[in-house]
């Protein structure tokens, strides 16, 4: 059997013809499936956030599976300057003020957070918790998977954190 990708075809000889077709059909039905999702993609760089274009999207929307994946945020305002040098919890909270709007414009929201990953620099278990308060304000459902990581450096060294964030539609 012979699956050509390019144009959703396949070709099939001999004894795979009729034993196969079923197992062919599944496949280019999965394929066309994930073909079209890939299609159309919606990338999102939201009015309040700082703009850099050319390097990444702040979210882009899967609609056909219902997600929205929103690049690792920082401690930016609007204008691209740090928010709360050298302080944790101040960096999380805009960090926070930065997901809610990346989240609204795809149409979500904080409640609907199936996955975090946070990566920290200058990590220490006391600086967590108010990371993790900032992220739950607001927020009544069940906390998200998640994941910390500690790293030497990030983007530019006065940033101690960035959050990436996978949620539902």
């Amino acid at each position: 059997m012979v699956i050509d990708l390019r144009d959703n075809t396949s070709r099939l000889t001999g004894k795979d013809a009729t034993r196969s077709g079923t197992v062919a059909s599944r496949l280019m039905q999965t394929f066309s499936f994930w073909k079209a999702m890939v299609m159309s993609l919606r990338h999102i760089d939201p009015e309040g956030l700082h703009p850099v274009p050319g390097v990444l999207s702040h979210a882009v929307v899967v609609p056909e599976a219902g997600l929205v994946y929103l690049s690792g945020q920082v401690a930016w305002n609007p204008a691209g300057e740090l928010v709360g040098a050298g302080d944790h919890g101040r960096q999380a909270q805009q960090i926070v003020r930065n997901i809610d709007i990346a989240l609204a414009a795809a149409g979500t929201d904080r409640s609907h957070v199936v996955k975090e990953t946070i990566y920290i620099a200058d990590y220490s278990p006391d600086v967590v918790q108010p990371i993790i308060d900032a992220l739950r304000k607001g927020v009544t459902t069940p906390p998200p998977a998640q994941t910390i990581v500690g790293v030497a450096t990030l983007y530019s060294p006065e940033f101690l954190l960035e959050i990436d964030i996978v949620a539902t539609l």
